[in-house]
């Protein structure tokens, strides 16, 4: 029959709601419960420029509102089959155009979405990343 033996004291902890109970092989304490975040929940803004830039890194799903016309820039930390989400609204103003970086944005039949031009409106656009390098998109125009 084995027997187990405690190598380590274990601290005495009288409410060990919200904590965890960690070591270094050595000792041990209680700590608070980490924070755990994924990007892939996170709605990240992207900054309006004349060329807009989106680190995937940062969150799966972003939203940018056109002020003026953009380029979107090839997206960084771009992960092999990962789906991404942009949403882009138009401002006040309305008719803003997006340029998508050639070679990284691909359509089907080669074509780009064409955006609502209403002033305030919105469109979502789905990428999937099939290799690490190229985006896949459809979108969905006009949404409320």
């Amino acid at each position: 029959t084995a027997t187990w033996q405690s190598v380590i004291a274990l601290p005495t902890q009288t409410s060990n709601s919200g904590k965890v109970l960690t070591t270094d092989g050595t000792s041990a304490s209680w700590t608070n419960n980490p924070t755990l975040t994924n990007p892939a929940w996170t709605v990240q803004t992207l900054t309006y420029a004349a060329t807009t830039n989106w680190n995937m890194d940062l969150g799966a799903s972003a939203s940018v509102t056109l002020t003026g016309n953009t380029t979107i820039a090839a997206p960084t930390n771009l992960k092999a089959g990962a789906s991404y989400v942009l949403k882009v609204t138009q401002d006040a103003t309305g008719s803003r155009t997006i340029t998508w970086a050639s070679g990284t944005f691909q359509w089907p039949a080669a074509t780009t979405p064409v955006l609502s031009t209403a002033a305030n409106a919105s469109d979502l656009i789905f990428f999937f990343c099939y290799d690490g390098t190229h985006l896949v998109g459809s979108y969905l125009r006009g949404i409320a």
